[in-house]
């Protein structure tokens, strides 16, 4: 299991360190004291110690908040590396809590009041410390990213920390992401800035302002191409992006293709369109390939703020097989983490909407975990909970969901035999051996003749067989695998 917070850190506007900026962001590691080292005794010393030793053992270092953590990778392996190198993946600097806008997805006013509240700006003195510390301890940083639950240009002195982040790490990636609702000075493209990225959701007010609510789109793009043309005029090597998450409301093929042509108007290098589940959903694009092109010059891609499938997946793994070690804790609180990531992925479907059928599988599985006997009520009553707005779109049949489970173990162990036996003649035996188990499965299946309870044991036996070969393969992660 591994982590964002095992290869990066989150300083927040008050000056604490909390674990990541997503369910982790309720939880601080360690609030603002003067006196403390914050890299030998903190990131590199016993705070993040034991957070990374729970996950080394498979554990959820703080299971109240990783069973809702977007971030948590349940399936990767513990990536060590980034400890013994002293090694920061990404220091993630929250200027400000502050924000003009009311973002659907996104942290409410009430919120930044109850929950945080002043000072609303990170200190320059504060900022100041971290780096010093990090520095003197010989940490090395690949990225120092100023954004989080505010926005950055409110922070008046937040180009003063971006240059004093190049000058106590020149090597770094020096990065901010803003909505743009700022004021454009020649001052900030030689601040020591490497990247920016322009949150701006729409090509027009009409179709800016249903998730940036309170925002003004012409002050946003106004910014974003007078930054970017001073970057141009001055020959400044800095990265300018145009972020533009996807919404029903800003995602039909003329928006689209009208938000390329304004890129290359303002100067953009790059326009990143973005699949999300938080706030109003899109229904209509889901890859690059369904992005309408524009040959202007300017780089078009896709990414996705959504839960991994495949570590929800494991986490159900991870459930039964605390559950074969008659560990009702662990076994509860993977399966939370499977159900809440399921619901965060599809709390905002519509009546309309069909449900995938590999989630449908997931969802079967995790209910039928959930009635195990070493389970609490209370515990299958929180599962049961998570689904109460989707179960109504479940029409694939719990036999059909356990065919898809045992179709991916197969996978699975093929995959891992090739792996564990190389070339040996065990892979041959065992290829062919798993292929006509997977064809006598199929078969009975299609003759009616195997129950509920006959797949059970299939997928038991075949999740002890991939257990098995992952613990003989015993393979340690490269530098990046723990990047999420």
């Amino acid at each position: 299991m591994d982590c964002h917070s095992n290869h990066s850190v989150f300083l927040r506007a008050n000056g604490s360190l909390a674990c990541w900026c997503d369910a982790g962001s309720k939880l601080t590691l360690k609030a603002y004291d003067p006196t403390v080292n914050y890299s030998k005794d903190v990131v590199f010393g016993p705070v993040f110690s034991g957070l990374r030793g729970k996950l080394q053992k498979g554990e959820m270092p703080f299971p109240d908040y990783c069973r809702d953590c977007m971030v948590l990778a349940s399936g990767a392996c513990f990536n060590r590396q980034w400890e013994e190198k002293k090694e920061i993946h990404i220091f993630q600097v929250e200027a400000s809590i502050a924000c003009i806008l009311e973002c659907p997805g996104c942290m409410t006013l009430a919120a930044r009041k109850k929950n945080h509240g002043r000072p609303w700006h990170l200190e320059v003195e504060i900022f100041e410390k971290y780096l010093s510390d990090f520095k003197n301890d010989g940490v090395s940083i690949r990225t120092i990213d100023f954004q989080g639950h505010g926005e950055p240009l409110l922070n008046r002195n937040v180009w003063k920390m971006a240059g004093l982040a190049k000058s106590y790490f020149p090597q770094a990636n020096i990065t901010m992401c803003t909505v743009a609702h700022g004021k454009y000075d020649r001052s900030q493209i030689h601040s020591g800035i490497d990247e920016v990225m322009f949150a701006i959701d729409g090509i027009d007010q009409k179709s800016f302002e249903e998730n940036r609510i309170r925002g003004n789109f012409d002050k946003a793009y106004t910014f974003m191409k007078s930054f970017c043309q001073g970057v141009i005029n001055e020959g400044r090597e800095i990265k300018t992006i145009w972020k533009y998450i996807l919404f029903d409301c800003n995602n039909s093929p003329e928006q689209l293709i009208r938000a390329q042509e304004m890129a290359a108007e303002a100067g953009v290098q790059e326009i990143l369109f973005v699949n999300t589940q938080l706030g109003p959903k899109s229904s209509k694009v889901f890859s690059l390939d369904e992005i309408p092109k524009v040959d202007n010059g300017v780089k078009v891609s896709i990414s996705g703020y959504l839960n991994n499938f495949g570590d929800t997946l494991h986490g159900i793994d991870k459930a039964r097989f605390a559950l074969l070690q008659n560990d009702p804790d662990a076994a509860g609180s993977h399966l939370l983490y499977a159900a809440n990531m399921i619901r965060r992925r599809f709390e905002g479907s519509e009546q309309g909407d069909v449900l995938p059928k590999d989630y449908q599988a997931l969802i079967y599985e995790i209910l039928n975990l959930g009635e195990h006997d070493l389970l609490t009520p209370e515990i299958r009553s929180k599962i049961r909970a998570n689904f109460h707005l989707i179960a109504g779109k479940l029409d694939i049949g719990a036999l059909s969901a356990k065919d898809l489970i045992i179709q991916w173990k197969s996978e699975e162990i093929l995959r891992l035999v090739g792996l564990v036996y190389g070339t040996d003649k065990r892979r041959i035996f065992t290829i062919v051996s798993e292929k006509m188990e997977y064809g006598f499965n199929t078969l009975g299946s299609k003759l009616a003749l195997q129950t509920l309870l006959a797949k059970n044991r299939i997928i038991k036996r075949k999740s002890q067989r991939v257990l098995q070969l992952a613990q003989r393969l015993n393979q340690q992660p490269g530098p990046g695998v723990s990047v999420i």
